[in-house]
């Protein structure tokens, strides 16, 4: 049973991603928006926040710092304090929550000695998160890290394309390579789509 399924497996993967890229067309392929505001383009890791936007979807306040951190408090280096860098997915970043359920912003109250910066994006895989941290543990220096994912974040890191263009990983030898990338702006991947289909 699991031969058969690992033969399916690239089929299954090619209609996902047919998915992600047709809805990504019929979202913003007259738009250069992206995600209500929160997500902008990235070349390494296909998506990240935006900084300093407070945004509020129905209920819930999304707050985004200086650093485009989901945090109530901008970021400044605190050198005092005990460093708790996130990275993770929209379970992480606290997608459809206000900003006082984020559990990332729940540890900081717990604690004056604390300061966690969460570097949670929406629609991450494990890729991308560990691109995330590799881009910015050096300017962070935390004490600790906390790697939040949940089994489809696993996935999520065998496709090309998940609400955007996105990097993938091949190993070459020893050697994870990052493929698919840099990542353009919404006008370019929309027009990589519209001349693949």
């Amino acid at each position: 049973i699991v031969a058969s399924f690992n033969v399916f497996e690239p089929i299954r993967n090619r209609l996902i991603l047919d998915q992600w890229q047709a809805l990504f067309l019929n979202l913003y392929g007259n738009s250069s928006g992206f995600y209500n505001g929160l997500y902008t383009p990235h070349e390494t890791r296909g998506w990240t926040t935006k900084t300093n936007r407070v945004i509020t979807m129905g209920n819930e306040k999304y707050t985004l710092n200086n650093m485009g951190h989901r945090s109530l408090y901008n970021y400044e280096r605190l050198d005092d304090k005990y460093k708790i860098l996130i990275v993770g997915d929209s379970m992480t970043f606290g997608e459809e929550a206000d900003d006082s359920y984020v559990w990332p912003n729940l540890l900081q109250e717990q604690d004056a000695n604390f300061q966690v910066v969460n570097l949670a994006t929406g629609g991450y895989g494990v890729d991308q998160m560990y691109i995330t941290l590799q881009e910015s543990i050096d300017y962070y220096e935390p004490n600790l890290v906390i790697v939040a994912l949940i089994g489809d974040d696993l996935h999520r890191s065998t496709l090309k394309f998940r609400d955007y263009k996105k990097p993938k990983f091949e190993i070459v030898g020893d050697d994870l390579v990052p493929t698919n990338v840099p990542i353009g702006d919404i006008i370019e991947v929309r027009s990589e789509l519209r001349n693949q289909y």
